[in-house]
């Protein structure tokens, strides 16, 4: 009861209760009691309220009153159980170490104070370490003064020790004390530090230690605590200077604004490790954005920045395009809910887009927007382990070039070029205003058979392209055939390169025709594909040199490939033009199988006597040539008279041409032969072709039968054919009925059978003018030829032993005096340039 009495009575200092039954300890609460009422009315009335932890105490204020060196004794243990007393204020209270350690014990289960002002006291570094441990870890306590003390550099260790783990104490004052300006400098710093945003402090150590880990700082989320200003952006940012691990820092939805935005631009210029920044909606303008281009002018790692949802004009866009016409590493910079107009917005999106291609396509831009008037040559090939062109890089450099006639070649190599890339490329190949004419996209995994579609679109339509390169790419035999269909159409192409071991074979020639044919004149290029239809119109082809383009061995090459199955072209006409022998090759294995060409005119041009030997080969198998004009070349006066000698065999009957081989081989498979001109679609005989046929014979042993009837044979070939029979001893049927043979012939062919003795049938039936005594004489001297008896052989349609007995077999009887004689005159009196007959084909290759 004395107590709780003392609790409201001030005046009782002294009660003695001796010799009472009262327990000690109930003896020391009643001391406590009575000591609290010697102490000022103010603390005892603090003391009270806050051990009854009244709401309606919050500030305990004993500044001024005296004899307060026991507060912290007293207060102390009132702190313990206080939850509404934010202030307390025990400044020239006389408090000493002592009162400094009661005060500290309370302080450490406090959990309400938010500021201790202990400010010109006694206190010196063991009190002051005290109450520094104390409240490192309070919850609450922001403000401590300590100022005006005895305190040396133990208390400001101890203070900094305490201010690492303490995030609280916001105000710090230990002016006027011992401490060294270091330690006081280092002390402000951490108060600073505390002053910001509690996420700061929490990460502080992982950045000053240069944590790798820490990779990310993420302020854009408010913690409960402080959102960042200015001031905090720049201890962030001190602490930043020296680190090189963190990438990623986001100030997002904070308001540092444009003096924040200028600390950031300090760190900013001299980071290592910083890719991405993010300040979206943080109170900056213009003049913001300003320090931060200027500061990523001479940054190199930053590729990525947002500053959208802030008061930015197209003053700011402006800016951030003049840094990225020299910055090449930002790849992204957000704008979204500025005032930025959406032109410069465009303009900036394709800016950064370009920073994330190959390096290579921003200084091909910067070449084309130089203004040069020079040719460019456009090289955008990737390493093999580079940066690749995406389609939207592709989209922007085709958007670039669009109408530039300086861009003349354009190589895409190695990168991995998608359809819309192609379609995006293909567009300029027929632009009217570019004038590319070497595209290469050459080792493009990606590019097939539809982006083959596209080239060939855009090269139907190309004026100025001749050279694509789409080797090691996914095209197939389909992608090139069509390519090669558009080459029908084109006339500039002239290379295309291609994987030619990886290609079907009719796809790499229709593309080879293709490609060959725009190097040739066009009026060759426009006649091949109606030769190649057998267009009934096309009956003649002639070609000349057209602007400077040389009719040559390759067209050549293509007009044969285009006649080889034609049926309507009769005259070639290439006189006056460039082509060789090789040239001569290409025509000769067409005429092999074309059966239509009459006639060939390679007059003035560069063929030599190899050429001539071709023609001459290719003569043995085609027949319908009759006409070949070879003049004006290196050709041998020899070999144009052998192949005058063939040509005159065409022009002959064909029945001739098909034994020729034979004859002159002696064949003994071959002892008779049927050239009676009555069989249907045969030339007739005449006696240019007895000429040849006797040159045959000359040396022939196995031939017997020749039926030469119904042709039109003259005197001169009955001549000719009775030099033969002088030589000729194997020869047994000769039928000439039917001709235009007269006494001359007759009489000639008399004399013959003089020094023959093995012809012993001969019918000139149907000569009307053979006299019957010369025939009587030649029936004589066959009859003498037939003894002994030889088998008679039947030719044509005439059976020889149904002739009359008394005529075939009369007894001639006639001397032999003057065989040598006639042997000697053979062949005498032959006409001009007729061929001997030791000719025996010699200009004919054998036919294999």
């Amino acid at each position: 009861y004395l107590i709780a009495a003392l609790s409201n009575n001030d005046t009782i200092v002294e009660l003695t209760v001796t010799d009472n039954a009262i327990t000690a300890s109930m003896l020391a609460k009643l001391e406590a009691a009575l000591d609290i009422n010697r102490q000022p009315t103010a603390l005892k009335r603090a003391m009270q309220a806050m051990e009854a932890d009244l709401p309606t105490v919050t500030a305990v204020e004993l500044q001024w009153h005296k004899n307060t060196s026991r507060a912290g004794y007293f207060l102390g243990s009132a702190l313990r159980l206080s939850s509404h007393v934010t202030v307390l204020n025990l400044s020239n209270a006389g408090l000493a170490c002592t009162g400094a350690a009661d005060l500290a014990a309370g302080l450490k289960f406090n959990k309400a104070l938010v500021r201790l002002d202990l400010a010109n006291n006694l206190i010196k570094d063991e009190g002051a370490t005290t109450i520094i441990e104390a409240v490192r870890r309070h919850p609450s306590l922001k403000e401590l003064n300590l100022a005006n003390n005895l305190l040396e550099n133990a208390a400001g260790r101890a203070t900094l020790d305490m201010l690492g783990i303490n995030d609280t104490i916001i105000a710090l004052n230990l002016e006027m004390n011992h401490i060294n300006d270091d330690l006081m400098t280092e002390i402000e710093g951490l108060v600073t530090v505390n002053q910001q945003p509690l996420g700061i402090k929490r990460i502080l150590h992982r950045i000053e230690s240069n944590d790798p880990t820490l990779k990310d700082i993420d302020f854009s989320e408010y913690d409960g605590d402080r959102y960042h200003t200015s001031d905090s952006v720049r201890v962030l940012c001190i602490a930043l200077s020296t680190n090189s691990s963190v990438q990623l820092l986001d100030l997002s939805n904070n308001g540092i604004g444009d003096i924040g935005a200028q600390c950031l631009a300090d760190y900013i210029l001299q980071t290592t490790s910083l890719t991405t920044l993010k300040l979206n909606n943080v109170s900056i303008s213009d003049r913001g954005a300003g320090y931060l281009v200027q500061a990523l002018h001479g940054n190199s790692v930053t590729a990525h920045v947002e500053v959208a949802q802030n008061a930015l004009t197209d003053l700011s866009g402006q800016a951030l395009l003049s840094l990225l016409i020299s910055n090449t590493t930002i790849t992204s910079i957000k704008i979204d809910r500025t005032r930025i107009s959406p032109e410069v917005a465009e303009e900036l999106r394709v800016s950064t887009h370009i920073n994330s291609e190959p390096l290579t396509l921003k200084a091909a831009l910067h070449r084309i927007r130089g203004g040069s008037d020079k040719p460019l040559h456009i090289s955008l090939a990737a390493p093999a382990d580079g940066r690749k062109l995406s389609t939207e890089g592709i989209r922007i450099l085709c958007a670039e070039l669009t109408g530039n006639p300086l861009v003349d070649s354009i190589d895409l190599s190695n990168n991995q070029l998608s359809v819309s890339s192609v379609a995006h490329i293909a567009r300029l190949l027929h632009h009217p205003g570019n004038k590319i004419h070497t595209l290469v996209i050459a080792s493009n995994a990606t590019v097939a058979d539809d982006a083959a579609q596209v080239l060939a679109e855009a090269i139907e339509k190309s004026e100025h392209l001749h050279t694509l390169d789409i080797r090691a790419t996914g095209v197939t035999g389909v992608g090139v055939q069509r390519i090669a269909d558009a080459l029908k159409v084109n006339r500039s192409v002239t290379s295309i390169m291609v994987n030619r071991d990886k290609l079907p074979s009719g796809a790499l020639t229709a593309l080879s025709r293709e490609l060959a044919l725009n190097t040739q004149v066009c009026s060759l290029k426009d006649i091949l594909p109606r030769v190649q239809n057998n267009d009934p119109s096309v009956t003649s082809v002639a070609l000349r040199e057209e602007g400077g383009v040389p009719v040559d061995d390759l067209s050549c090459q293509l007009l044969s490939l285009a006649l080889q199955h034609n049926s309507t072209v009769h005259t070639i006409d290439l006189a006056n033009n460039n082509i060789t022998s090789a040239g001569v090759e290409y025509l000769v294995d067409m005429l092999q199988d074309n059966k239509t060409v009459t006639t060939l005119i390679l007059a003035g041009n560069r063929i030599d006597d190899a050429g001539c030997q071709l023609i001459k080969g290719c003569l043995e198998v085609n027949d319908a040539l009759v006409s070949i004009d070879l003049s004006d070349n290196k050709v041998s006066e020899q070999d144009i008279a052998d192949l005058n000698y063939l040509i005159g065999i065409n022009n002959g009957p064909l029945t001739l041409k098909s034994v020729m081989f034979a004859l002159s081989k002696n064949d003994p498979k071959v002892t008779e032969v049927d050239f009676n001109g009555l069989h249907e679609g045969v030339r007739p005989f005449d006696d240019e072709a007895i000429h040849i046929l006797c040159s045959l014979l000359v040396g022939n042993t196995h031939l017997t039968a020749i039926d030469l009837a119904n042709n039109s044979i003259t005197d001169y070939g009955a001549s000719l054919l009775a030099d033969m029979l002088r030589v000729n001893q194997n020869l047994g049927s000769l039928f000439l009925e039917n001709n235009y043979i007269t006494r001359p012939g007759a009489d000639a062919l008399f004399q013959a059978l003089k020094s023959n003795h093995t012809l012993h049938t001969l019918s000139l039936d149907g000569n009307s003018g053979i006299p019957p005594i010369v025939l009587e004489n030649l029936t004589s001297v066959l009859n003498v030829n037939k003894q002994p008896l030889k088998e008679l052989r039947r030719l044509g349609k005439r059976d020889v032993a149904m002739l009359d007995n008394e005529t075939l077999f009369k007894d001639a009887g006639y001397m032999k005096d003057a065989e040598d004689t006639i042997l000697e005159q053979a062949f005498v009196g032959a006409p001009k340039g007729a061929v001997p007959a030791s000719m025996k084909m010699r200009q004919l290759r054998a036919l294999q």
